[in-house]
């Protein structure tokens, strides 16, 4: 007696698992499209805490985030993250955001020069502010709030 599959129980798994995926595939792209901006919001975090704790620990001066203008747009691309001193400045990270996701000017409250700036003491200067990323394809939006003192650093989920 032989042991295998036929070629009929074979093309019939086939089947299955084709109409399965064909079936799941719109939820896995609703999915990604939803975690894209929950994902960058994360990294943005990520990235300001990164910059405050650089501030702290090292204590000698400030790091300072600046946003990166598009060319067409009063929006966000990206962000640099530098330390500022005498002589030139020190890049620590420079982040470009993907096309769908941008940085709204009109809902952030950051000041004027596009630049929040972390002292050595955790607080940040010029005031407390907040930074409203947007996804270009689903208009939806999140909120970061930056606070005064020694600065937490939230995401508001709108």
């Amino acid at each position: 007696m032989k042991r295998g599959f036929t070629l009929i129980e074979i093309l019939c798994v086939l089947a299955i698992v084709s109409i399965i995926s064909a079936i799941s595939y719109p939820d896995v792209k609703r999915i990604l499209l939803k975690d894209r901006l929950d994902i960058t919001a994360s990294k943005l975090v990520n990235d300001l805490r990164y910059a405050k704790m650089h501030a702290v620990t090292q204590g000698t001066s400030s790091v300072s985030v600046i946003f990166l203008k598009e060319n067409s747009s009063d929006d966000y691309n990206g962000y640099w993250i530098y330390k500022p001193s005498n002589l030139s400045s020190m890049e620590l990270k420079k982040v470009y955001l993907t096309d769908e996701i941008y940085i709204s000017r009109s809902e952030s409250t950051f000041s004027i020069t596009n630049k929040i700036q972390f002292n050595t003491n955790g607080s940040i200067s010029p005031h407390a502010c907040s930074i409203v990323l947007k996804d270009r394809q689903t208009g939806k939006s999140i909120k970061i709030t930056l606070t005064i003192g020694y600065t937490r650093i939230m995401i508001v989920k709108r």
